[in-house]
């Protein structure tokens, strides 16, 4: 998703946001506000922080759209990057793909502490198969009780991202209006 206030041709993870743009940093880091420990969550593999990359996800934003439109929640379209891979130099050296499976214990929401198992190494074959796949249902779940409970929900939660350590020139890329 294109944040509101985004501004440039280049999308930078949020701890390099803190160097070049501080104010849109600032803004950006109050997602976190409950969850600061994800800010100092490693991501093995790339060996960097949770904020020194970019979330992406393998899902097309409609899919996350119809889920929440399913649980209740209204949607307000928005811009998205639709970023190709090849173009923008996604690797194994520069990308992973987090799993992002649901723990066992549905109360554990909040636990940070990803098991390596859950980082595996980039590759165009595994992101093609994981752009074919449905919300999962422990997404679907999750959405029903955040909206059940008045919660504002964290959208991608329990679905998979690619995580890409380095800074995307936005420039040619296509966006998508959902």
């Amino acid at each position: 998703m294109i944040p509101k206030n985004f501004t440039g041709n280049i999308l930078y993870p949020l701890n390099q946001l803190k160097k070049h743009l501080p104010d849109i940093y600032t803004t950006q880091a109050q997602k976190y506000i409950g969850r600061e420990v994800l800010m100092q969550c490693k991501v093995p593999l790339l060996n960097c922080l949770w904020n020194d990359v970019l979330h992406c996800s393998p899902l097309y934003p409609s899919k996350i759209r119809d889920a929440l439109l399913d649980a209740g929640f209204k949607w307000n379209a928005r811009p998205w990057f639709a970023i190709n891979p090849v173009n923008s130099g996604f690797g194994a050296e520069n990308a992973v793909i987090f799993l992002n499976t649901p723990p066992e214990d549905p109360t554990a929401f909040g636990n940070f502490d990803f098991p390596v198992t859950e980082f595996i190494p980039f590759s165009l074959g595994r992101l093609e198969k994981l752009a074919e796949m449905e919300v999962p249902s422990a997404t679907l779940e999750y959405l029903r009780f955040a909206k059940n409970n008045g919660e504002r929900p964290v959208l991608f939660n329990y679905v998979p991202h690619v995580f890409y350590r380095g800074a995307i020139d936005v420039s040619d890329v296509e966006v998508v209006s959902l």
